[in-house]
């Protein structure tokens, strides 16, 4: 996304991103997932390692990178871990974790 000194710290979205003109097709994919968590009204954020959140007080979840064009979405609730699922690409990652937290 962009340069921060220090990744182990949740970053709330909005925050600055790469000028366009520098993003990669995974940013953009990135930055259009917090957008759309934030409208929504979840609160999205990054964290350490490229990783990619967003909740609300009862709801969770996580999309955590698992090597190149592999991630896991880690999804819970106010009683613990709930369901977790491998997908190969970003925006199917973000469209389960955005239909959790809708339905919840």
């Amino acid at each position: 996304m962009a340069d921060d000194d220090d990744s182990t710290e949740r970053r709330y979205w909005p925050f600055s991103v790469l000028p366009a003109s520098e993003q990669t097709t995974q940013h953009r994919n990135e930055i259009a997932f917090l957008e759309r968590a934030y409208r929504e009204r979840f609160m999205p954020y990054t964290c350490a390692g490229g990783d990619i959140g967003a909740g609300n007080r009862e709801l969770g979840g996580l999309i955590l990178v698992r090597g190149r064009n592999r991630w896991e979405v880690v999804l819970w609730n106010s009683e613990g871990k709930g369901p977790s699922e491998f997908v190969t690409d970003f925006p199917t990652a973000g469209e389960t974790l955005l239909k959790w937290l809708r339905d919840g």
